[in-house]
């Protein structure tokens, strides 16, 4: 892959495998790959598959067999106490979570802010 970039008086042609490109980008922080996505000037929603392609992909999967001779995980990870929760302990133990994860994430932001 070649990237020119212009710097103040002169165009620079550096040539990058496309792979250590990815690399490095990998290696940026969040806050600059954000950045990165800006200045390449591609909208944050394009980088996520539309449900259409999902679902092309997964037809052209299960065309291949990929599904075929799989272990079905149903019930594999249930846990017999579920069923004896009441449904107050239940809400108590989302809320507690989700404060949790909402404490995580505003601690997340004041940091990268």
């Amino acid at each position: 892959m070649t990237i020119a970039t212009v710097t103040e008086q002169h165009l620079v042609t550096l040539n990058i495998p496309f792979e250590m490109l990815v690399q490095a980008a990998q290696s940026l922080s969040t806050i600059q790959k954000v950045e990165l996505i800006k200045r390449l000037d591609l909208p944050i929603a394009s980088l996520s598959p539309s449900r259409q392609q999902l679902l092309t992909e997964l037809a052209l999967l299960r065309q291949q067999g990929a599904f075929q001779a799989t272990t079905s995980l149903q019930d594999k990870f249930a846990n017999p106490k579920a069923d004896q929760i009441k449904d107050e302990q239940l809400l108590d133990d989302i809320r507690t979570a989700a404060t949790a994860w909402k404490t995580e994430l505003n601690e997340f932001y004041s940091r990268t802010n």
